[in-house]
């Protein structure tokens, strides 16, 4: 098989694993139990958010482990509407995740604005615009997980502070593979998409923003979440992590070079038309759909998507139409995204694959 749908969920790495098993057997206490094993298990679990927080360069109370990138999404976004007026103002772009978009335009409290969009990217001159009614907050995605579009979440979240709004950005596709944008209020991440496991997640919440706990009387994770704390989930998130950040650079210039390589060898595939993370690489078939392309190569081992794995419910990627692009050529997207594991040689026959569906009509 050849997959090349990291984007939706990456394999879990050996060491990962290895952490995993380790801490399953050895550490299988309750963290908040008094006895010995559950102090072995607290201990790992603190030694695991240290190593976390050093990553990214910030307090380790401060990091918040989670189930995964929907509760990090979630928890963040409700304490940060709790520290809001009761009219509750929240600026946005149309290429959020649905989960995100969702979530906002359910509450009828949420006065919710979208962000105008230049090729792709959010103008700091449009966000100070819309910021100048009172305080709110901003949610911004730094990595779009359909078309891979990088958002300046350092200079956005330094504008929004100026201006008194808190800012959480979802930062489940750019964990490890961007930079952590030091002036945001939340930011949320999962362990399945560098490698961990889908148990896993993490959500840093700034300690100057005075969040509080959604559910008083709680002590998991410093009364932030309710529930045992998954330690070997933590431990194999840590681990990927780790091994992430520290062969970032190197997986960043193989990517790029995976992406000329399908830039060269495809000349009838129109690309993403808008600068992106080349681990994304967004492509419009010439003539055939996606999802005709994708059945094809899956009937052959071959493994991509249409679009995120949280839209396949039918229609036209809203995100595509956002951007610009026509119905008819959201219809012939294919997203093809890679990981640490991906090889040259599986990018050459991915191509070869991809000029076979066409001429096969």
């Amino acid at each position: 098989m050849l997959y090349f749908d990291y984007a939706a969920t990456a394999p879990m790495t050996p060491s990962a694993l290895a952490a995993y098993t380790q801490a399953a057997e050895k550490y299988f206490g309750n963290p908040n139990s008094p006895h010995l094993a559950g102090q072995e298990a607290a201990e790992l679990l603190e030694l695991c958010r240290s190593r976390f927080a050093a990553r990214l360069q910030v307090p380790a109370e401060s990091i918040i482990f989670t189930s995964g990138g929907s509760e990090s999404n979630r928890l963040a976004l409700q304490m940060s509407l709790n520290q809001l007026p009761e009219k509750k103002r929240v600026i946005a772009t149309p290429l959020e995740h649905s989960s995100i978009l969702n979530y906002l335009r359910q509450d009828p409290a949420v006065e919710l604005v979208l962000l105008p969009l230049h090729a792709g990217k959010v103008l700091a001159a449009d966000l100070k615009q819309a910021l100048q009614a009172p305080g709110g907050l901003v949610v911004i995605q730094q990595l779009h997980s359909v078309t891979g579009i990088v958002q300046d979440i350092a200079e956005l979240a330094a504008l929004a502070r100026q201006h008194g709004y808190l800012f959480h950005c979802d930062g489940v596709q750019a964990f490890s593979k961007l930079a952590f944008p030091r002036a945001v209020t939340s930011f949320s991440c999962a362990a399945h998409k560098i490698g961990g496991p889908k148990s896993g997640g993490a959500l840093y919440l700034d300690p100057a923003a005075g969040f509080t706990p959604l559910i008083p009387g709680t002590t998991q994770e410093n009364g932030f979440r309710a529930g045992t704390v998954d330690v070997p989930a933590v431990a194999s998130f840590t681990t990927a992590a780790e091994e992430a950040f520290d062969h970032g650079a190197e997986t960043r210039k193989k990517f790029a070079a995976y992406e000329r390589l399908l830039d060269e060898t495809l000349p009838d595939w129109r690309g993403i038309a808008y600068s992106h993370h080349p681990g994304i690489v967004g492509l419009f078939a010439p003539q055939k759909s996606g999802a005709q392309v994708m059945a094809e190569l899956s009937a052959r081992g071959i493994c991509l998507s249409t679009t995120s794995a949280c839209n396949t419910g039918g229609g036209a990627d809203q995100s595509l139409l956002a951007l610009g692009y026509t119905p008819d050529e959201a219809r012939r997207f294919l997203r093809i995204s890679f990981g640490a594991a991906t090889t040259e040689e599986e990018v050459q026959e991915l191509s070869q694959a991809l000029k076979e569906t066409e001429s096969s009509i």
